[in-house]
């Protein structure tokens, strides 16, 4: 089109002479949570760079932000650049107006004034405010292995998820992590009992009862992780004498010594069925001398001589002291350190499901 035609009048020279009058920006207000960094818009906290979440508002409400007078209107626009200062940011934005089938590009720049505020979870974390709280146990406490794998799993949560974590506590029991969202508690909690073998209960405490009835409640999420801290002996819903000896991904690595098989006894069946044995106790004798496939024992109180079955293929040296069971007439050994040493993570070629 030629400079000298007229549009509505004018020639495009007059046009751009005038064309920034035609060109209004509108100052933009938002708060910004002055610890986390969100920004509040529209009813809602937005976690993101602050950038991104300016362009974003510029890219939604650019027809409120940019007036265009008649005869122009607004084509397109771009973000030349942002610059912050202090409470204060400043857009440099290249807007493209159009008249006909003319454009004309206006330099402008647009002011964010930014108000400090708080946002719910920053509040909630300074003041210690939760609804929900995961108490994660173990048997006797927590090891240090224990420890280290609660970390670990905590550690590896979506981003999202741990921003969501007010704080970490510990206690002399164990760990709790205080949220201020049951979803994402419960979403915690089965990551744990999925990664562990962990056994979870939820249960309620009431906070307070308002005059028309709503209650408000705190969830509790036991998160009790099953014991690793030394070889144990259990009993199944069979009454079967079972040595636990291992962890493997699906449950615990396990003898069976009335069956007198190796199994894999799922977390789920352990907390559902086995319960722990007490009035079976393991007796120190030393090793004297080996047959075929037998360990010969003697014990140092009686001076009376066994042949035990080494129940996890160990090799034993002569003289050495070893932890001694006898079950239902037979005999089984086990080294010493081998039963004091927490479950090991391992497998077995002789495993079958329990």
């Amino acid at each position: 089109m030629s400079d000298n035609k007229l549009i509505h009048g004018l020639t495009v020279k007059e046009w751009e002479k005038d064309i920034d009058k035609y060109v209004k920006i509108n100052r933009l207000h938002i708060k910004v949570c002055k610890y986390c960094g969100a920004v509040f818009w529209e009813g809602k906290w937005i976690e993101d760079n602050i950038n991104n979440v300016i362009q974003k508002i510029i890219s939604r409400k650019i027809s409120k932000l940019v007036e265009v007078r008649y005869p122009f209107t607004l084509r397109d626009y771009s973000i030349k650049g942002i610059e912050i200062n202090g409470k204060k940011i400043l857009l440099n934005l290249l807007i493209k107006v159009g008249i006909d089938d003319k454009y004309f590009d206006v330099e402008k720049e647009l002011l964010i004034e930014t108000e400090n505020s708080i946002c719910p979870r920053c509040l909630a974390r300074k003041v210690k405010s939760y609804d929900t709280v995961i108490q994660i146990r173990g048997q006797k406490g927590l090891s240090r292995s224990d420890l280290i794998e609660v970390y670990n799993i905590i550690g590896s949560l979506p981003t999202p998820v741990k921003r969501e974590i007010i704080d970490i506590k510990s206690t002399k029991d164990g760990i709790d992590v205080l949220l201020n969202d049951k979803g994402l508690g419960r979403y915690i909690a089965k990551i744990f009992e999925r990664k562990t073998g962990a056994h979870v209960i939820e249960s309620y405490k009431l906070v307070s009862r308002k005059p028309d009835g709503k209650i408000k409640s705190k969830l509790s999420i036991s998160v009790r992780l099953p014991p690793r801290d030394a070889k144990f002996l259990v009993r199944d819903s069979r009454n079967d004498l079972i040595l636990m000896y291992g962890l493997s991904s699906s449950g615990y690595l396990a003898y069976n010594l009335d069956k007198e098989k190796y199994i894999v006894v799922p977390y789920r069946v352990f907390w559902r069925e086995m319960k722990e044995v007490k009035d079976i106790s393991w007796r120190i004798m030393r090793v004297i001398g080996f047959t075929k496939d037998k360990v010969v024992l003697l014990d140092e109180n009686d001076y009376s001589t066994y042949e035990a079955t080494s129940i996890l293929s160990e090799e034993f040296v002569k003289d050495e002291r070893v932890s001694v069971l006898e079950y239902k007439g037979k005999v089984y050994v086990i080294k010493t350190a081998t039963l004091e040493r927490g479950l090991q993570n391992g497998k077995k070629e002789k495993e079958e499901k329990s």
